[in-house]
């Protein structure tokens, strides 16, 4: 967009999707592959507080009807619930994001990002793992990032993490000491209003020993 020094803000090389058509008849979304290549994103927020994947919204519609609202709320909700989603493998490969915040000169870049997440289907457990590089200027912090779990989506807007691994390899003069290397392992149940691991096993930069605990 104009008024923004990055003139592309994402290239992909690769992104291959296959969609089974006949499962579609019956509002099942049945998919064979979804791959994601070489895909570079440059995020600018200028001076002005502006971004560069700001888009203005057109100007809404005739505001509907209350007897318009009631016949399309059933409608819509009946489609929602009974739509079915099957992917048999996600793949993100070698993705690279920028995000330059021009108000404070504050960069932010993710590189070499790989996600895997494979069987996934609603209410449902499917593995996914994810790693990336990740750099910030300020506070200055460098170094690598990976997690892997076995994630299930329920309908209720929850989604459980069993088998949860994250660690982290991180350095940089924005950390205490310099570093900070977590290994954290857990089951973790997530919702829009609240976070629960249960239990914890923690193990913090030099710190010899896992600490067990519960955290809510």
């Amino acid at each position: 967009p104009p008024g923004f020094d990055y003139a592309t803000l994402a290239q992909i090389k690769q992104l291959s999707v296959g969609i089974e058509i006949l499962p579609l008849l019956h509002k099942q979304i049945k998919t064979t592959e979804l791959l994601l290549s070489n895909a570079t994103v440059n995020l600018v927020k200028n001076k002005n507080g502006t971004t560069n994947w700001s888009v203005k919204q057109a100007a809404p519609a005739t505001t509907p009807t209350a007897a318009t609202k009631n016949e399309q709320t059933p409608s819509n909700k009946n489609s929602s619930d009974s739509i079915s989603l099957e992917i048999p493998i996600v793949q993100i490969q070698n993705m690279n994001l920028t995000f330059q915040n021009q108000q404070n000169n504050q960069t932010t870049k993710i590189n070499q990002l790989n996600l895997t997440a494979k069987n996934i289907q609603r209410g449902e457990a499917f593995p996914i793992t994810l790693s990336f590089n990740i750099s910030n200027n300020k506070p200055d912090i460098n170094g690598t990032i990976s997690l892997s779990s076995n994630i299930t989506m329920q309908p209720s807007n929850t989604c459980l993490l069993q088998n949860l691994n994250l660690k982290t390899n991180l350095r940089g003069d924005g950390l205490p000491q310099g570093k900070l290397n977590i290994n954290l392992n857990g089951n973790a149940t997530i919702t829009p209003n609240s976070a629960e691991i249960n239990p914890l096993n923690l193990k913090l930069n030099a710190c010899p020993n896992f600490i067990n605990c519960y955290a809510k």
